[in-house]
C-alpha cells in the first residue's frame, strides 16, 4: 500500500507546488524529517529577509531520496549522509555544502525517576533501552558501531527492547514511559526538551553531515544558489544552533 501511495501522493504536493510557483516567488525544497525544526526557521528568516517562500516536501530520507529521482523536479535537497553522497554518484545535484551535524545522544526522561548516570546503569536488569534500527536509521547504525567500540554492545543489547526507524518515536516512547532510555538524535533530544534529560557520556558518538544541496533540476538557479549561500553562512547558522544541532 505504501509504495502505491508515495507516487499518488507526490504528485498531489508537485501539483501544489505548480500553483505556488504561479502566484509567488518560491523554491521547492525536499527535507529530511529530522531537519523538519531547523529548515521551518530558516525558511521564515529567509522569506523575511528575500520574499523567497519555500515549499517543502518533507519524508524519511529514504522516501524523499525516491522522490527526487522519480519526479525530476524541485531546487533544493537537505539531508543527512550518506544519501548526499549517493546523490553526487547518480548525477542528480550541481552543489551541495553541509550546513551542521548531528549526533546521537543518550536521554531519559526529564526528572530521570531511575538515576541513570551511565552505561552501569543502562546495563542493569530490568532497564529498557531503545535505539534506532540500523538497516534504517543512521543514528541507530552509529550508535550501535559506538556501543561495539567501547566494549558495551552485548551488555546493553540486552535490555534494548524498542527500535525505531526515527527518533521522535523513541522520544515518545520514554515519554509514554514504555523505555527508560535510548539514543537518539541531538536535534530530536532538543525537540522534545521539555520530556528529556540528555545523560552526557565520557565519550561523544560519532555525528553525521547535514548537507544542502541545489538540484540540477532547479528552473530557479540563481534563487537555489542564493538559498544555499545563506543556509550555511552566519546568518543561516543559528536556525541550526537553535535546533540543537553542532555547527563546527
Amino acid at each position: 500500500m505504501r509504495k502505491i501511495l508515495l507516487p499518488v501522493i507526490f504528485c498531489l504536493i508537485l501539483a501544489g507546488f505548480g500553483c505556488a510557483r504561479s502566484n509567488q516567488k518560491a523554491l521547492f525544497v525536499y527535507c529530511g524529517n529530522t531537519m523538519r525544526p531547523a529548515m521551518e526557521l530558516l525558511a521564515k528568516s529567509y522569506e523575511k529577509k528575500t520574499g523567497v517562500k519555500l515549499e517543502f516536501s518533507f519524508g524519511d530520507s529514504s522516501e524523499i531520496f525516491a522522490q527526487v529521482k522519480l519526479s525530476k523536479k524541485g531546487d533544493i535537497f537537505i539531508v543527512h549522509e550518506p544519501y548526499m553522497e549517493q546523490f553526487a554518484k547518480q548525477d542528480l545535484i550541481l552543489d551541495y555544502k553541509d550546513a551542521a551535524f548531528l549526533q546521537p545522544v543518550l536521554v531519559v526522561a526529564a526528572n530521570n525517576p531511575k538515576n541513570i548516570e551511565g552505561f552501569k546503569d543502562l546495563a542493569k536488569k530490568g532497564m529498557r533501552l531503545g535505539w534506532g534500527e540500523p538497516e534504517f536509521s543512521l543514528a541507530g547504525k552509529l550508535t550501535e558501531e559506538y556501543l561495539k567500540k567501547e566494549k558495551m554492545y552485548k551488555e546493553l543489547a540486552i535490555n534494548v527492547k524498542v527500535k525505531t526507524r526515527s527518533s521522535s518515536e523513541l522520544a515518545n516512547a520514554i515519554k509514554l514511559g514504555a523505555i527508560d532510555a535510548a539514543f537518539i538524535w541531538n536535534a530530536s533530544a532538543k525537540q522534545f526538551e521539555s520530556t528529556l534529560k540528555v545523560i552526557k557520556l565520557k565519550n561523544e558518538i560519532q555525528g553525521a553531515r547535514v548537507s544542502i544541496a541545489v538540484l540540477k533540476s532547479s528552473e530557479n538557479l540563481k534563487e537555489a544558489e542564493k538559498f544555499l549561500s545563506y543556509a550555511v553562512s552566519d546568518e543561516g547558522k543559528p536556525a541550526f544552533t537553535s535546533s540543537g544541532y553542532k555547527t563546527k
